[in-house]
C-alpha cells in the first residue's frame, strides 16, 4: 500500500482520483491522505505516516530540511 499526501483541494482530489487508477492497473494499491495545509503534510512525510506527497517547491524545501535535521 502506497500512501499518498496532498492538500485537500479539488483538483488535488481528482488528480488523485486518477492516480489511485493508474496504480491499481499496475497492481499497486494506493491510498490518499488529505491535509488541510502543506505543514502538516510536510510534517506526516518526514514522520514517515505517508510515503508520497503532491507538493510545491517550498514544501519540498522543507521536507529536506527536516529530513537532514532527523
Amino acid at each position: 500500500m502506497v500512501r499518498l499526501g496532498g492538500t485537500a483541494s479539488a483538483s488535488h482530489m481528482e488528480v488523485f482520483q486518477g492516480l489511485e487508477i493508474l496504480f491499481r492497473r499496475q497492481g499497486i494499491d494506493l491510498d490518499w491522505v488529505l491535509y488541510s495545509g502543506y505543514d502538516s503534510m510536510v510534517e506526516a512525510f518526514v514522520r514517515g505516516e505517508i510515503d508520497l506527497a503532491w507538493n510545491g517547491p517550498l514544501s519540498h524545501v522543507k521536507m529536506k530540511r527536516l529530513a537532514a535535521e532527523g
